[in-house]
Parts: C-alpha cells; structure tokens; sequence
C-alpha cells in the first residue's frame, strides 16, 4: 500500500507520466552514437548545464570549465589557489546568474556560489556553507541546497544560512535529481541496487523514503557505482552506473541502458542534457566527454 501510495505522489507530481511503455527507441536516434568531445581532463567529477546549454565540467586539475556545445573551452571559472569538485546548475541568485560549486580539499569542503560576473576572475560571490564533503547537489525553487555527503551516510538541507540532516542510512549517496515540480528528490545510492525517493514537505524535510527506482547491477556485485542523474522533459531519469547509463520511466521502470561510449575506459559518473535545444546527451567518462544527440529534451533551468 505504502509503495502504491507513493506512486500516486510521483505519477501526480509529474505531468507527463503516462500509462504506456517508454522504450529507449523513443529516445535514441538511429544512426546517432557517442561521440568524443573532449579528453583533456583528468578525472571528471561532475557535470551541469546553463539556460543556454552550456556545459560545465568539475575536474580537479582544471577547477571548472565552460563548454560550448562543440566541446571548445568558453572560460576557465572557480577559485584561484583551490579546485572545484562538484558543479550544480546555473540558477539566479540576487538577480544574477551563479553556479555553485563544492570544494573539497585536504578533508574539508565549502560550497561557494559563483556569478556570472565574478566566475570568469575566479571572484566568489559567496559561502553557501562549510565543513562538508560533499558529492552531489541540487537546488530547489525557493533555493533550498540539498547535498550528498557519502562520509555521513546523509542528505543535507542548507537555507538561510543554516544546515540540517534530512535524510539518513544511506549506503554511499551520491547523486541528486529533483522533479520539475520540486515535489520529490530521488538520491542515488552508489553502495545498494536502489535510488530513493523522497517526498519534499513544506518545510524542506524528507519525508517516505521508497526504493522506488532498482537499478541493473553488474554480474556478482551488489553496488550500483550510480553517480550524477538528470531527468528529460518527459518525466524520465537517467542515472550514470557502472554498466551504463540506466534510463527509467516516471513510473520507476527500467526502459533500458546506454551502454557505455566506445573508448571510455571507465565507466560514466556523470549525466546531463545540454546544447542549444538540451537535446544533447553529455556523458563523464574518467578524463573524457561524450555526446550524443537524442529525441529527449533536458529540463531547462527555471528563471
């Protein structure tokens, strides 16, 4: 009963969440494959995406990048003596468009917030929060930071200037995706075979933890190695594993799994809908980048 209840929140929460099957043909285009678009970096940590379809890339020898959609490098962003590990997308904050990022060095970590005018001088804008290592995050509409920090086991919740524990008992949390509507936050748990799904009260907390995503494990091994997420405009949720990047419908089922680029060494960590119409596929392979063109469309970026 307590998972069919919360079906019911998820398929409400999502307007395009229909009946019918969603099968990967829907979003693959024939003929189209991966392609590399760069292998520059060292060991890619995270990715995110602006209004415009830029794509940002966190890698620990060259803090953050701005990709154009060919893949040539915009602008160099971040602090200056430390390296950013972590990207969240673009979002307005005071009226200017900022981008956060998690800086984890020696052991310690801070989020810092990142405009559009101070980034490309390595100027920070300001602290989100401090003393946490963190994996993943997202930003909610009322600008609410929710964060993965897999040495605690826990989902953080940082407003106004203050942080709580609002999800606890997680194996290795590690991505963060939330739906369009702000209802529900689903956590990738990089330990288990499952993601989570959270209801989102009023207040931020979370609320009816469900294991409503299973994700398809490697042969004799029970961690998923799942990373970043992103959702498409239809409701589906990819998520970066080590077999692949691993598609569902918003009903939770398994449409199918990318498997991983030609050339990729190691398996994806991180995924994103990017380019001019988000119709782009970005995929973080260890040091490299691929795209691919597909019939999907990202989520763009509230105002």
């Amino acid at each position: 009963m307590r998972r069919f209840c919360f079906a019911l929140i998820v398929l409400c929460s999502t307007a395009p969440a229909f009946a019918q099957d969603m099968p990967l043909s829907q979003v693959l285009i024939d003929g189209e494959g991966w392609k590399l678009i760069s292998k520059d970096f060292r060991a890619i940590s995270s990715l995110a995406v602006d209004r415009a379809g830029d794509i940002y890339v966190a890698d620990p020898d060259s803090k953050v990048i701005r990709l154009q959609p060919d893949g040539k490098v915009a602008v160099t962003m971040g602090p200056k003596e430390t390296r950013a590990v972590v990207v969240a997308p673009c979002r307005v904050v005071n009226g200017q468009e900022s981008l956060l990022c998690a800086v984890n060095k020696d052991g310690n970590g801070t989020i810092e917030a990142f405009t559009s005018a101070s980034s490309d001088k390595g100027g920070i804008s300001y602290q989100v929060a401090k003393d946490l290592v963190v994996q993943s995050f997202v930003v909610a509409k009322n600008g609410t930071v929710y964060c993965t920090v897999p040495g605690e086991q826990v989902v953080y919740a940082l407003s106004k200037g203050e942080k709580r524990k609002v999800a606890e008992g997680i194996g290795k949390p590690t991505g963060l995706a939330l739906l369009p509507d702000g209802g529900t936050l689903i956590v990738a748990d990089a330990a288990g075979k499952h993601l989570y799904a959270y209801r989102v009260e009023k207040d931020g907390s979370l609320t009816c933890k469900e294991g409503y995503y299973t994700m398809r494990l490697p042969a004799m091994q029970k961690a998923s190695g799942a990373g970043g997420m992103t959702m498409d405009s239809a409701g589906r949720l990819y998520v970066a594993t080590t077999v692949g990047v691993q598609c569902y419908d918003p009903t939770g089922r398994l449409n199918g799994v990318l498997l991983n680029p030609p050339g990729a060494s190691l398996p994806p960590t991180a995924v994103v809908f990017g380019g001019p119409d988000h119709d782009t596929l970005y995929v973080a392979c260890g040091d490299k980048l691929f795209a691919r063109k597909t019939k999907a469309k990202g989520v763009v970026a509230a105002k």
